[in-house]
């Protein structure tokens, strides 16, 4: 990955029990955090608004792949 990647994307490791379940729960769970992040600062500078950053935090997604 480029240093510009990295930043933009971080990751993190992960610490709990291996399973191949878990490692994709917490892949998916830090892509959804990066993203509301994203929505909630664009929301913050004025760039989108409150309704359409509910919209695009689609929460449902992560309820559903918890499941899985």
């Amino acid at each position: 990955m480029s240093n510009i990647t990295k930043y933009l994307f971080p990751r993190s490791r992960y610490y709990g029990k291996f399973t191949p379940e878990n490692l994709i729960f917490n892949a998916n769970l830090q892509e959804f955090s990066h993203r509301v992040s994203i929505i909630s600062s664009l929301e913050t500078g004025g760039k989108i608004s409150s309704r359409e950053a509910y919209l695009q935090t689609d929460c449902r997604a992560m309820a559903a792949a918890r499941k899985v």
